[in-house]
């Protein structure tokens, strides 16, 4: 078990699933009495003092002044630590951790993103190398036309290999115009 066992079993198990796990009934809007309030609580729990949030996935006793997560309730209703209670909340709801093999697929399956603004900036690059004027040259109805022209055509970029082949075919296309004027 890991910290990042610890931090799944908080992240995936709903705290009001946690307090169920130990017989309390709590309510996620509202006031709930504190399932330890008869131990703990000054007033022997008499009060409504555990609020829940569900937006944060925790707890708070305002008579013990203290945060829950779903981890924190299973360790202090069953007295164990920390990676004990994340393992039986995991258990709970039926996770499985992903093997090697899922992982790796996954990773390789996702899509590629193409960085736009970067492709851009490596076009603007290759042509002020191109000559020693793009400062101004860039402005020259000829030159800003093509420079558009290129730029229309990101939308069809998809992958890397679609990536290096705009860079080319539109560093050869500035270069042609750049020539020219």
């Amino acid at each position: 078990m890991t910290d990042s066992n610890i931090w799944l079993a908080n992240d995936l198990v709903p705290i009001e699933e946690a307090f169920a796990i130990i017989g309390a009934d709590v309510w996620p809007h509202g006031k709930n009495y504190c399932p330890w309030g008869e131990v703990t609580h000054y007033d022997g729990g008499q009060e409504k003092a555990l609020r829940v949030y569900a937006d944060s996935n925790s707890a708070w006793c305002f008579d013990e002044n203290r945060r829950f997560r779903p981890v924190d309730v299973l360790m202090r209703e069953f007295d164990i630590d920390a990676e004990t209670a994340a393992l039986r909340l995991l258990e709970h709801i039926g996770y499985v951790a992903p093997d090697y093999e899922s992982r790796w697929d996954a990773i390789a399956e996702a899509e590629e993103v193409v960085d736009a603004n970067a492709l851009t900036e490596a076009l603007r690059l290759a042509c002020k190398r191109m000559t020693n004027d793009w400062d101004n040259k860039q402005f020259d109805d000829i030159i800003a036309r093509k420079f558009q022209q290129c730029l229309s055509l990101l939308s069809k970029v998809k992958t890397s290999a679609d990536s290096d082949q705009w860079l080319a075919v539109t560093k050869q296309a500035m270069k042609t115009v750049l020539t020219m004027t």
